[in-house]
């Protein structure tokens, strides 16, 4: 196991006073994105609100996927065997951020990062 720095935007004035928006979780070396990404959905780091319509981007350097709270499971703008492991693209994963986007459509926010992804060439 080794360890992951997560880090997020706080969601309103008072998440910022209630909640600690930093966690650190173990995660096993071998797994994927979709694992890693279940994993973190399980701590309850990424809070849900009113409404059930909050949109989230998470990335390291690069954005990596877009999870909404109305969806079932993230929709991934990397490769599903993300970080590579094992392979020439390997990227040793220490920190993932998560991008608050309020409550703007979570398929706009994917259009937009996937476009970016794409144009810089990740």
């Amino acid at each position: 196991m080794k360890e992951l720095l997560l880090t997020r935007d706080w969601v309103c004035w008072a998440d910022s006073l209630e909640s600690s928006n930093k966690k650190i979780i173990q995660i096993d070396p071998e797994w994927n994105i979709n694992s890693i990404l279940k994993e973190i959905l399980s701590t309850n780091f990424i809070p849900k609100i009113s409404g059930d319509h909050a949109t989230w981007s998470v990335a390291d350097k690069n954005p990596i996927a877009v999870i909404a709270q109305e969806w079932n499971e993230p929709m991934l703008i990397c490769m599903p065997d993300f970080p590579y492991q094992g392979t020439n693209h390997f990227v040793d994963l220490k920190c993932l951020h998560f991008n608050y986007h309020m409550q703007i459509d979570p398929n706009e926010v994917y259009k937009v990062l996937h476009n970016y992804r794409s144009a810089s060439g990740m």
